[in-house]
């Protein structure tokens, strides 16, 4: 177990998270030995690892002493009724969980709801799910994903 990493099984090899999936502690994940850039880590059902050969994938794991002290990249999609409150509701059901917001994009569908598409920093999949939980149950949400 390489001490440093938030990764397990890839001793003194530069890592780095796909972005497409976005990986966090308690996902199933696999590494990519790329060229030149090290071993990408994706989830295992990324449907980018389709167009990757197999034949360079490896076995990774999390590093659970190290997960903890980390933060990672997460994002979800809300589908919202057209609120004034919408965003404040949102805002403080993060604050509440102590989760940071690192992105926020709001667009409109043609029937007038609100498609809001947060990236936040979260521990693990227990966080992200815990946040998922609490923006479902605002009342004007009506999908989370």
């Amino acid at each position: 177990v390489d001490e440093q990493s938030s990764i397990s099984g890839v001793q003194g090899a530069l890592t780095k998270y796909c972005k497409g999936c976005n990986p966090i502690p308690g996902d199933k994940i696999v590494g990519y030995v790329s060229r030149g850039r090290g071993i990408i880590i994706h989830r295992t059902d990324c449907e980018s690892l389709l167009a990757l050969g197999k034949s360079r994938l490896v076995k990774v794991d999390w590093n659970m002493n190290k997960v903890s002290d980390s933060s990672f990249v997460s994002s979800i999609d809300i589908l919202a009724k057209e609120s004034a409150q919408i965003y404040v509701e949102i805002t403080n059901a993060f604050s509440e969980l102590n989760v940071k917001i690192i992105s926020l994009n709001t667009s409109t569908n043609k029937s007038g709801e609100f498609l809001i598409k947060i990236g936040m920093l979260v521990k693990d999949k227990n966080q992200l799910q815990q946040i998922k939980n609490k923006i479902s149950s605002l009342s004007s949400v009506y999908e989370v994903k």
